[in-house]
C-alpha cells in the first residue's frame, strides 16, 4: 500500500512545498518495499491522529507531526507514475542520436527527452550517462516551474561530519525555465 492523498489540513498556498514533500514521501514509501508496519494498512484506510504510532516507521517525523495535528491520509493501491507523454515520445524519437562527449562533461545532438534511456551497467561511462539522465529528468513535467518560500541552508562542509548550518534563508520565489530539451513552452517566445 502507499500513502497518497492528503486532506484535512488547511495549508496556505505558500506552503505548496510541504504538500509536494508529503506526496514525495508517500511515493518513496510506495517504492521502498514491504515493511512490518505496512502489513497493517489496506487500501481505503484513512489515517489520522489515532494512527500515528501505527505508521511512525512509514512516515517522516514531519508527516507524523501533521497527523497528530489533524491531517488525514487516505491509503490507496500503488499505481505506476509514468513519464509525461511528451517526454516519453521525445525519448523514443531523439535518444538514438545523443552521444556523450569524450570528456563526459557535455552531450552532443541532444534535443529532448532522456538522453540515455538504456544504460549498460558494464559501460565504463555508465555513471556519466546516469547523471545526464538525471539532469534532463522530467521534473516537474513541464519546461518551467515556480516554487514559493524555498528554503536554503548554507554552512561549512566536511568529509567527516554533517554540514554545520550557519545561515538559513527563505527565498520568496524561485523560477526555472529549461532551455535545453524544451517540450511544453514554445522555444520562439
Amino acid at each position: 500500500m502507499r500513502l497518497a492523498s492528503v486532506r484535512g489540513l488547511t495549508m496556505k498556498s505558500s506552503s505548496r512545498a510541504l504538500s509536494i514533500t508529503i506526496l514525495f514521501v508517500a511515493a518513496c514509501l510506495a517504492s521502498a518495499g514491504p515493511t512490518r508496519a505496512e502489513a497493517h494498512l489496506q487500501a481505503g484506510d484513512t489515517l489520522g491522529k489515532a494512527d500515528v504510532d501505527k505508521v511512525k516507521d512509514l512516515v517522516s517525523p514531519g508527516v507524523a507531526f501533521l497527523l497528530k495535528k489533524g491531517m488525514t491520509i487516505k491509503v490507496v493501491e500503488p499505481q505506476p507514475i509514468g513519464w509525461p507523454k511528451a517526454y516519453r515520445d521525445a525519448t523514443e524519437k531523439f535518444s538514438a542520436q545523443v552521444k556523450l562527449a569524450a570528456d563526459g562533461v557535455s552531450i552532443d545532438n541532444y534535443t529532448a527527452g532522456m538522453p540515455f534511456p538504456n544504460v549498460d551497467s558494464n559501460d565504463p561511462k555508465a555513471a556519466l550517462k546516469i547523471m545526464w539522465n538525471y539532469e534532463y529528468r522530467p521534473y516537474p513535467g513541464t519546461d518551467d516551474f515556480v516554487e514559493f518560500e524555498f528554503p536554503v541552508f548554507s554552512g561549512a562542509l566536511s568529509y567527516d561530519r554533517p554540514m554545520n548550518t550557519e545561515r538559513q534563508m527563505l527565498l520568496g520565489e524561485v523560477r526555472r525555465l529549461y532551455f535545453n530539451g524544451r517540450l511544453v513552452n514554445d522555444r520562439n517566445r
